[in-house]
């Protein structure tokens, strides 16, 4: 329903004649027009009706027709109307004023009782601005509150929620019954973790793994059977250790036939080829390609020759691309092999270094003081010799392996490195690829065949391809050739956004219009005024999508260009997705851009800058 007329609350309807009112929008009539039948509508209700219906509609009270012509300004009774005493529109919202109608809008300047909207977010209640504040600040569910515990902002409906995950509310463990906060209690209540453990934590020994058959005990409990089990421990650390052997030695065998094979040369080889036909990408390539096809130079390639030379950039394209997807494939390679070596190592060394620092103390003993709880005092000395050259070779044997196994990890982590360095290399070279294709593209569309009559019609080919890289960010947007008012005129593009841009990214084609810095800038008109109509062809000619704008003389986007070009101006949401296949905008992957520049005064002769 139209709002045209004055507004009025729900008591002074029950009162008002009808007389007053406009039968279209309900409200009380407002720059009233009567009819030729004698009946009355808002000036603002019957417009819209009249541009609705072609000019002709029908009376609401006595279904008569009349036109524009039969209509006149009733200003008697716009003078009773002004004299009506009725109260503030926001009455129902606790205004009290009452007054002629002329008088109305004045009070509303400043009536207290304005509707306001509250402005936190999910809250649409309707409040004064006397009741506003205090709603915002201690009644709106909406607010937002901090945390008592972290000091985070948290909408007030939701502090109960954000309390049951925030990681400095404070709980209570279940087993020691002490308090912390809940990002510590995972810490405390870890018998792997390196912070205070709680003491009634039930824990395995951390030798289960290798065959330690003993139970669950407390922390203190653990640490004095770790210590009365030491021998125990260390000889099934070494039979461990032993059965993993044989894949330290698998793994420095590979490493060594790869270097042998001089396997990093392949990685530098393959960079070097991917550098050497970039940089020739533009200048041999596309040379011979043009020699190929008997062009002598930039002006003579026509739009399919285009098109081929677009494809051939692409095959190069995706030719680095399969490059780059091997090289990472050799990395992830890599990266599985040390994680293997890293998780084994570490578990081997953190039960190791306990021991070998426990064997470097008896070794410090005098030698009579080596082994005497193992055996008694009347035994012979031969067999203490056998059991300490033992104990030693044990240690030795553990100390070599260990070393073994970290600088195997060393240079895993040296080649890793050094495959990273490539890989990001080879990274930046398809980003410049990108550049150059794109600044090649843009140097093909500017040599192309120009329009000098101020119309552009703009074959815009592989749209699968280009909507693709655009919805996947890797080129949004692209121009089109330039075209010309007339061969002195103003130099023009336009520019094409296939997934949007602004309001309407991801839901419509936005396009837009380009000034670009020409030759003869200095002798044209500035601002540049002409009307401009863009267009999106139905190739059935049925219903083109068309928009036309005159410019914005303040706007710089149609000043003199200071620079190759200015800001584009246009249509955010010329084109919505969803009309493209209801039509033949797009046939065979090719849409077709019409623009159309009015050329009338383009130029006098000379500039009116200074």
């Amino acid at each position: 329903m139209t709002t045209g007329g004055y507004r009025i609350c729900e008591k002074d309807r029950q009162n008002i004649q009808s007389k007053h009112l406009c039968p279209i929008c309900s409200n009380v009539l407002k720059t009233t027009i009567q009819t030729e039948c004698g009946h009355r509508y808002c000036l603002g209700c019957l417009e819209e009706e009249f541009n609705k219906h072609d000019d002709e509609i029908e009376c609401k009270f006595c279904k008569e027709t009349f036109n524009r012509g039969q209509i006149f300004r009733d200003e008697s009774a716009d003078h009773e109307i002004q004299n009506l005493t009725l109260y503030c529109v926001y009455f129902d919202y606790g205004c009290k004023w009452r007054g002629e109608l002329r008088h109305r809008q004045n009070h509303q300047k400043t009536c207290k009782c304005i509707p306001l909207t509250c402005v936190n977010n999910g809250c649409y209640q309707q409040l004064t601005k006397e009741t506003l504040a205090q709603h915002l600040e201690r009644d709106c569910f909406y607010r937002q509150e901090k945390c008592l515990y972290c000091e985070q902002l948290v909408t007030f409906n939701k502090i109960r929620e954000h309390e049951n995950v925030c990681p400095c509310y404070l709980v209570t463990c279940e087993l020691c019954e002490k308090v912390f906060p809940r990002e510590q209690l995972s810490k405390h209540s870890n018998p792997n973790g390196k912070d205070i453990i709680c003491e009634k934590l039930l824990v395995l020994c951390p030798f289960t793994a290798l065959g330690c058959s003993e139970s669950k005990f407390n922390h203190k409990e653990c640490q004095v059977h770790q210590s009365e089990n030491m021998q125990q421990h260390l000889n099934l650390l070494l039979n461990k250790f032993q059965d993993f052997l044989p894949s330290i030695e698998d793994l420095l065998s590979v490493n060594q036939n790869c270097r042998k094979s001089k396997g990093s040369l392949v990685w530098q080889s393959i960079y070097e080829q991917t550098l050497s036909e970039v940089g020739a990408l533009i200048d041999e390539k596309i040379r011979s390609y043009m020699k190929s096809k008997g062009l002598l130079d930039w002006q003579s390639i026509s739009e399919q020759t285009l098109s081929e030379v677009r494809a051939l950039i692409d095959v190069k394209i995706r030719s680095f691309e399969k490059k780059i997807t091997y090289i990472i494939g050799r990395m992830d390679e890599l990266h599985q092999a040390l994680e293997k070596i890293n998780r084994q190592v570490k578990i081997l060394c953190s039960h190791s270094e306990p021991y070998l620092a426990h064997s470097k103390l008896q070794e410090q003993k005098p030698q009579h003081m080596c082994v005497p709880d193992v055996l008694p005092l009347q035994e012979d000395q031969q067999e203490r010799y056998m059991i300490r050259a033992q104990h030693q070779g044990n240690n030795t044997d553990h100390k070599f392996l260990l070393n073994e196994a970290h600088a195997t990890i060393a240079e895993l982590r040296q080649e890793l490195r050094k495959t990273n360095v490539k890989l990001e290399k080879a990274e930046e070279v398809i980003r410049k690829t990108n550049l150059a294709v794109a600044d090649l593209e843009e140097q093909l569309n500017s040599v192309a065949v120009n329009s000098h009559n101020g119309i552009l019609v703009w074959k815009v080919d592989q749209m699968a391809r280009r909507h693709a890289d655009a919805t996947s960010g890797r080129q949004v947007s692209f121009y089109s050739p330039p075209f010309y008012t007339d061969p002195h005129g103003y130099k023009m593009c336009a520019r094409i956004y296939l997934n949007g841009d602004g309001m309407g990214k991801g839901t419509h084609i936005s396009l837009f219009f380009v000034i670009m810095r020409g030759e003869y800038d200095p002798l044209l008109k500035w601002p540049f005024r002409q009307k401009v109509t863009m267009m999106l062809l139905d190739q059935d000619n049925e219903e083109h999508v068309i928009d036309a704008f005159r410019p914005d003389p303040s706007s710089s986007s149609f000043q003199k260009p200071r620079g190759a070009m200015n800001i584009a101006s246009g249509c955010q949401m010329f084109c919505p997705h969803s009309e493209l296949q209801r039509h033949a905008y797009i046939r065979d992957d090719v849409m077709f851009i019409k623009i159309i520049v009015d050329r009338s005064a383009a130029y006098d002769g000379h500039s009116n800058e200074g």
